[in-house]
């Protein structure tokens, strides 16, 4: 046998050993969390770190940490297997739909599509949709969240901060953006566009092309609205085709945004919602400002292989040059490892929420 082979053959056997070495340790740790658990003990690190030989310094101080998250992640997820509770959570008597905007915007068809034969409560921003939820005027506010071709609405997710308030329903539209004016306008008469900034920019490409001057209006049932109510030909709208009839605009283009382009619809409402039928969980936290805690966070993730289907961070208004981590991902919260995640992040981050349950 080669020098090679029988290196090879030793590092199995010590593979073997620690093998060995693990069960027994794994199985120590098993009776600590049972008396960790009923003594109602913090989750502290299990004993402490042994000096190496200086060589081998660096290697080994990555091999005590893995052993050290994994003593970790195995006390987590025996406190909730033994205190596992799946209650079923549901909102059953929903009567009133708030949302920003007027009839005919796109988030009005998205809040028929999930809210059919309600009550409506229209309102003229964001922010007073997540006010009448959370002060009981309404049973569930809809609220458009992200596009595929414009990205994140950041003002929601401040806001789902701010407020007290879950993400329990989603839905999906396709938009199609049409260029109105009043009956009198041609293409060539435009000069200023009126239209919400998720509208506008995802029609860059179009108003760019046509030299446009962009105003950012609430919604763009409120700017089709505007544009009817100004009876300039020098001023247009960024709309649906729907609202730019009702309004008795004329349409000049029928489509101008030239991707294929989906809106996601978000419900909230005052209860974290919880049924077996979800599949999607949405969460924010922030990081302690230390080397690879981001690193950390999402190691946890893969660990109970987790797929994560978005990920964004913004600015914490609170605290100046802190940033929240926004993390989307599959699972359903009423199963034993989502528990032991939701577990383990809100006993070891400094700031962590659960933004919602529902089905993607």
């Amino acid at each position: 046998m080669c020098e090679y082979e029988k290196l090879k053959e030793e590092i199995l056997k010590c593979n073997e050993d620690i093998k060995g070495a693990f069960l027994k340790r794994i199985s120590l740790v098993d009776e600590i969390s049972k008396l960790k658990i009923n003594n109602k003990e913090n989750f502290s690190t299990i004993g402490k770190d042994i000096d190496c030989d200086e060589k081998y310094a660096h290697e080994y101080r990555h091999l005590a940490k893995s052993i050290q998250l994994i003593d970790k992640r195995y006390l987590y997820r025996q406190h909730i297997k033994l205190s596992d509770d799946n209650e079923i959570k549901s909102n059953k008597k929903i009567q009133k739909i708030c949302y920003q905007g007027l009839p005919f915007s796109y988030t009005e068809s998205a809040t028929k599509a999930l809210f059919p034969n309600k009550e409506i409560i229209y309102t003229d921003l964001f922010e007073q949709v997540f006010s009448n939820v959370y002060n009981n005027k309404a049973d569930i506010g809809v609220l458009p969240i992200e596009n595929s071709t414009a990205g994140y609405i950041n003002e929601i997710y401040d806001l789902l901060v701010k407020y007290d308030l879950y993400i329990n329903y989603s839905y999906i539209k396709k938009i199609s953006h049409c260029i109105a004016g009043v009956q009198s306008t041609q293409i060539q008469d435009i000069k200023q566009v009126y239209s919400h900034p998720q509208a506008l920019a995802q029609c860059y490409e179009y108003i760019k092309e046509n030299r446009f001057i962009v105003i950012n209006d609430t919604n763009t049932a409120v700017a089709a609205k505007r544009v009817a109510e100004m009876n300039d030909k020098s001023i247009a709208c960024i709309c649906s085709k729907e609202a730019a009839e009702n309004y008795g605009l004329k349409i000049l283009n029928a489509k101008i945004n030239k991707s294929e382009n989906y809106t996601r619809f978000c419900g909230v409402s005052r209860m974290l919602v919880q049924e077996r039928n979800h599949n999607r969980i949405s969460l924010v936290f922030s990081v302690p400002h230390i080397v690879g805690s981001l690193d950390g966070v999402l190691s946890i993730f893969s660990y109970y292989n987790i797929s994560l289907t978005s990920i964004c961070s913004r600015p914490d208004l609170e605290s100046p040059f802190r940033y929240l981590f926004y993390v989307d991902f599959e699972g359903n919260i009423l199963e034993h490892n989502m528990k032991a995640i939701l577990f383990q992040l809100e006993k070891e981050l400094p700031y962590f929420k659960i933004l919602g349950s529902y089905r993607a």
